[in-house]
C-alpha cells in the first residue's frame, strides 16, 4: 500500500468512503455552504433540463397518469380535507368508498398541500411528480452522507438516482414515482446514521415514515418493509448501537407511523370482499431484459409491460459500481438491500413461487418491478465506493490483483453489453451513445489508476464522471421519452374532450339535491371496453356521474357483479338504464328477487314496484326518500353496495330503527322494508373509522412521547458534559 503523506485528495478519505479527522469550525462551515451552493446549483439545472415541460405545462406522463390516480385525487381533496375525509365517491360505477381504493392520493400531505393552492390538475400533477425526483435526489444524498462518504461520491449518487428508472418508465404511476423518491429517506431513517439523540428526530422519522407508507405504491411499501428489516438486522449487528440509542426510538417512529395510517388501511382492511388479495405474479424475466440496464426498453418483443421493463443505471455509474470495496459502509449497505431484493423480487429463481406467498407479497402482480428500486440503488452505491476508492491516497497500485480484477470484470462487462446490443431488440441509434460513454467511464476510470495521486488532477476525473453520470442519464431520458413525455393539451383534448383547466371551470358546486342526479348513460350496444374507458374519468373534474370509469378496483366483488350484469346479453342493457336513472329504489315482494321484467317496467317509466316513493334529498353518500307502501318489500336502491352502507327508517312521532343492507345478485344495495309511511335514510360510513381516528391520536401521542422521552434524557447527558 502506498504511504505518501501528501494532501487527502478531493472527494477521498484517508479510509475510502468515510469521512477523515475533524477540521476548523470555520472551514467546515464555508465548505458545507460552498457544498450546498453546488448541490442545489446541479438539481436545478437538471430540473430545468428534464422536467422543465412539466413545469410549463407542455408535457404530461401518458396513459394511466390520466385514471385514477389524478382524477380520484382531485376528487378526494375537492370533496373533503385531512381532518373531514370523504367517504364514499359517486364519480364513476355506482359510486365506491374512498377507503377501498389506496392508490387516490387521499392522505397524502403534498397532493393535499398543492390542492390547497391550486385545483390538483394533470398539470400541476406532473410538476409534484417532477418535485419528487428533486427529493429523491436530496434524500440520496442525504443517504450517502450518512454513510460517510465525502461530497463527491455522494453528488454521483445524487445524480445517478434523478435517473432512476421509476420517475421515467413508470411515470404514468404517480405512486411509484414516489416511492422511489420517499426509498433514500426511508433507508435513512431506519439506520443508526439518523442523529436519533436529537428532540427532532423521532416526529421528522415518523412524517417520513408514514407519508412514504401514505404515498408509494403498496407492492413497494411491502417490499420497501422486507429490504428494511434486513437492513436493521444488518446495521445491529455491524454496528452494535446500544438497543436505547438505535432500536427503542426507531420502534417508536415505527409505531407511530403505523398508527398515523390508521384512518387510511383500518377501513381498507375492513373490505375483505373487495380489497385485493393474492393477486398472482406477471413479471417475467429474459436474457434481453439485461440490455436495459444501458439501453432502451421500446422494444415490443421485451417482456413484460413497457413500464416494467427497464433497469436502467448511467453508463458512469455501471463503471465504478465494479471498483467498490467492500468493507466501505456503502458496499455494506449495498448487499443489505441487493440480497434480499434479489431473492425476493426476481422470478427466475426457483423459489419464486413460494416467496409471493410470503405476507404482503400477493398484494401485488409486479414483484420485479416492486424490488427493482433497491437493486438500482445498490448498484448506485457500489458506484460511490468506487469512486471513493479511486480517489483516495490508499488505493491499491495499478498492477495489485483487487484492480486488475474489477479492470478485467468491467472490460467483460463492455463486452457483454456490445454483443447485447447487437443481438438484441435494441435500436443502434439508442445503444451507440450509451456503449460509447460506458467505454468513456472505463477510460476515465482507467486515467485515475495510472496518473500520480494528485488533488486536482482526482477531483476533475471524478467532476467528469459525474457530468458523464448526467449526460448518460440524459441521452437515456430523451431517447425513451413516449413513457414520460407527452404533450398535455392534445392528449387532454383526445381522452376527455376537453382540457383538465376547462372541465374544472365548467364544475357546478351544488352539495345538496332533493335527487341523485343522473348518471351520463352508456352508448348503444356497449362492450367491456366501453365500461374501463379513461374517458369517463372527465366527470371527476365536471362533477357530473357516470356508470363506467378507469378505477383501480381489482379483485372487487361489487365490481365483478356489476360487470357480469352489465353485459348480460338478455338484461345488460335495461341494467345499466337503471343504472343511468336518477337515485331511484325498485320494488318487489319480500320473498321474491327483481324479474328482468321488473326492471324493464322500471326502466321504461311504467312502474318501479308497489308503493308511493319519492326522494327527498340527496347528497353524495347520503340518500333520503319517502316510502309508503301496503306491504312488506324488498327494496333496490340504483347505488353500487360496499360494506359501510347503513339504512335506517324513520317514523313520523321521530321514532328510528336501523335495517339491515346487503348486496343484491347485481351488486346493488338491496334492503327490505316494512309497510307503512315513512322516510327511509341510505347513508354510507367507512367500517372502523372511530377505532382508525383512535389509533392516529395515539400515533400522536406516541410521538410526542418519544419526542419527550429523547429531550429528557438529553438534559442530564448536557449537565454532566458541562461540569466536566
Amino acid at each position: 500500500m502506498n504511504t505518501m503523506t501528501e494532501p487527502e485528495i478531493a472527494g477521498a478519505p484517508k479510509t475510502p468512503g468515510v469521512e477523515s479527522g475533524p477540521r476548523p469550525r470555520s472551514a467546515l462551515g464555508r465548505t458545507r455552504v460552498l457544498h450546498a451552493f453546488m448541490l442545489v446549483g446541479i438539481l436545478i439545472a437538471l430540473e430545468a433540463l428534464v422536467f422543465r415541460p412539466y413545469f410549463d405545462g407542455e408535457s404530461i406522463p401518458p396513459w394511466d397518469f390520466l385514471g385514477s390516480y389524478n382524477t380520484d385525487a382531485y376528487s378526494w381533496w375537492t370533496q373533503g380535507s385531512f381532518f373531514s375525509p370523504p367517504e364514499w365517491i359517486s364519480s364513476v360505477w355506482g359510486g365506491y368508498p374512498a377507503a377501498l381504493v389506496l392508490q387516490n392520493s387521499g392522505w397524502y400531505l403534498p397532493v393535499g398541500m398543492v390542492s390547497f393552492f391550486v385545483p390538483f390538475s394533470l398539470h400541476a400533477s406532473a410538476a409534484l411528480s417532477a418535485l419528487h425526483v428533486a427529493f429523491g435526489f436530496l434524500g440520496a444524498y442525504a443517504l450517502a452522507r450518512g454513510l460517510k462518504l465525502r461530497f463527491l461520491p455522494a453528488t454521483l449518487v445524487a445524480v445517478a438516482w434523478f435517473f432512476a428508472v421509476g420517475y421515467y418508465s413508470n411515470a404514468e404511476h404517480v405512486d411509484i414515482v414516489r416511492g422511489y423518491s420517499w426509498i433514500p429517506w426511508v433507508l435513512l431513517v431506519l439506520s443508526p446514521k439518523w442523529p436519533w439523540r436529537r428532540w427532532w428526530s423521532i416526529p421528522i422519522a415518523v412524517l417520513v415514515l408514514w407519508q412514504a407508507i401514505t404515498g408509494t405504491y403498496p407492492g413497494m411499501v411491502i417490499a420497501m418493509a422486507y429490504v428494511g428489516i434486513v437492513c436493521v438486522v444488518a446495521w445491529q449487528l455491524s454496528s452494535r448501537v446500544h438497543w436505547r440509542e438505535y432500536l427503542l426510538p426507531l420502534a417508536v417512529s415505527i409505531a407511530s407511523a403505523a398508527l398515523l395510517c390508521a384512518p387510511r388501511l383500518l377501513p381498507y382492511l375492513s373490505f375483505p370482499a373487495d380489497a385485493a388479495s393474492g393477486l398472482a405474479e406477471s413479471s417475467v424475466f429474459s436474457p434481453d431484459l439485461i440490455g436495459t440496464l444501458l439501453f432502451g426498453y421500446g422494444a415490443p418483443s421485451l417482456p413484460n409491460d413497457i413500464s416494467m421493463r427497464s433497469f436502467f443505471v448511467p453508463a458512469a455509474a455501471l463503471a465504478l459500481a465494479f471498483f467498490a470495496r467492500w468493507r466501505d459502509p456503502a458496499t455494506k449497505l449495498a448487499a443489505a438491500i441487493g440480497v434480499p431484493a434479489l431473492v425476493l423480487g426476481m422470478p427466475f429463481f426457483p423459489w419464486a413461487t413460494l416467496a409471493q406467498s410470503l405476507p404482503g407479497l400477493g398484494l401485488s402482480r409486479f414483484g420485479m418491478s416492486d424490488f427493482k428500486p433497491f437493486l438500482i440503488l445498490s448498484v448506485v452505491l457500489l458506484a460511490a465506493s468506487g469512486l471513493s476508492m479511486l480517489t483516495s491516497r490508499t488505493r491499491d497500485r495499478f498492477w495489485s490483483a483487487r484492480i486488475l480484477w474489477p479492470l478485467a470484470a468491467a472490460l467483460v462487462f463492455l463486452i457483454l453489453m456490445v454483443l447485447i446490443a447487437r443481438s438484441g431488440p435494441y435500436v443502434r441509434a439508442d445503444y451507440v451513445p450509451q456503449l460509447i460513454m460506458l467505454t468513456v467511464g472505463l477510460g476515465l476510470v482507467s486515467v485515475l489508476l495510472v496518473v500520480p495521486r494528485v488533488k486536482l488532477v482526482a477531483a476533475a476525473i471524478a467532476v467528469g464522471l459525474i457530468a458523464l453520470t448526467a449526460v448518460s442519464g440524459v441521452a437515456w431520458a430523451n431517447d425513451n421519452s413516449a413513457t414520460w413525455r407527452a404533450p398535455r393539451l392534445p392528449t387532454e383534448q383526445a381522452t376527455y374532450g376537453s382540457t383538465v383547466h376547462a372541465l374544472i371551470d365548467s364544475r357546478v358546486v351544488q352539495k345538496e339535491h332533493v335527487q341523485r342526479p343522473a348518471r351520463m348513460p352508456l352508448r348503444q350496444g356497449f362492450t367491456v371496453d366501453d365500461l374501463f374507458t379513461v374517458s369517463w374519468n372527465r366527470v371527476y373534474y365536471t362533477g357530473e356521474l357516470a356508470i363506467g370509469g378507469y378505477i383501480n378496483l381489482k379483485g372487487s366483488r361489487t365490481q365483478h357483479l356489476l360487470t357480469d350484469a352489465l353485459l348480460d346479453k338478455s338484461t345488460g342493457t335495461d341494467f345499466a338504464s337503471f343504472l343511468t336513472m336518477p337515485g331511484t329504489i325498485l320494488t318487489v315482494p319480500r320473498t321474491e328477487d327483481p324479474t328482468a321484467e321488473d326492471l324493464h317496467a322500471c326502466v321504461s317509466g311504467e312502474t318501479c314496484g308497489a308503493g308511493n316513493i319519492h326522494p327527498i334529498s340527496y347528497q353524495s353518500g347520503e340518500l333520503v326518500y319517502r316510502v309508503e307502501t301496503a306491504v312488506d318489500v324488498r327494496a333496490e336502491f340504483n347505488e353500487a353496495f360496499f360494506t359501510g352502507w347503513q339504512a335506517s327508517v324513520c317514523l313520523e312521532d321521530g321514532s328510528c330503527r336501523s335495517i339491515e343492507t346487503r348486496s343484491s345478485n347485481t351488486g346493488l344495495v338491496e334492503a327490505d322494508l316494512p309497510s307503512g309511511s315513512y322516510t327511509v335514510k341510505l347513508a354510507y360510513h367507512s367500517p372502523q373509522g372511530t377505532t382508525a381516528w383512535g389509533a392516529f391520536w395515539l400515533g400522536c401521542a406516541l410521538c410526542v412521547g418519544g419526542m419527550t422521552w429523547v429531550l429528557f434524557r438529553r438534559k442530564p447527558e448536557m449537565g454532566k458534559v458541562s461540569k466536566e
